[in-house]
């Protein structure tokens, strides 16, 4: 629970794919640009982690500068979505690049610049490691049966 209030969630067309979208903090324009698994649950951690900072607590540095925003204007309460992309997540890792690139000088926008772009793990799991479905377990090497520890397809391990 935050002190925050979201005037909307938007509708995702696809919910069971990632999402890149920008939170406005306020009615001045400020901006964070975040990515998660689920548009609700991400908007809420980062709300969350804003308000612990404003209350001097712990925070990821990721959020630190919207968190400085909010504690400096301790009347801020209020926030919008926009809905940037949602798709893949190797497409919103490189979407949130060029954005986060173009926004460097933007003095609207929250975003830590000086740290490299957050990928979480199960983005890069998601977007690096795919797995075949069903992986080869078994099969023939030079007219001899074989069984395989790893996939020769995907590379993961069999169990």
């Amino acid at each position: 629970m935050n002190k925050f209030i979201v005037s909307e969630y938007p509708e995702v067309k696809n919910p069971e794919l990632p999402v890149l979208f920008k939170i406005y903090i306020g009615l001045k324009g400020k901006y964070f640009i975040h990515k998660g698994k689920k548009l609700k649950e991400s908007v809420d951690s980062f709300l969350d982690n804003i308000d612990r900072f404003t209350r001097d607590k712990s925070c990821s540095e990721y959020f630190q500068k919207a968190g400085s925003y909010c504690k400096l204007n301790p009347g801020v309460n209020k926030a919008s979505i926009e809905i940037v992309f949602n798709g893949v997540a190797t497409s919103i890792l490189s979407r949130e690049k060029a954005m986060l690139d173009k926004t460097k000088k933007d003095p609207d926008c929250l975003n830590n610049h000086e740290l490299p772009q957050l990928k979480p793990e199960w983005m890069l799991k998601e977007a690096f490691i795919k797995r075949c479905d069903p992986c080869i377990t078994d099969g023939t090497i030079n007219g001899k049966k074989a069984k395989f520890r790893f996939c020769p397809n995907c590379g993961h391990m069999n169990k």
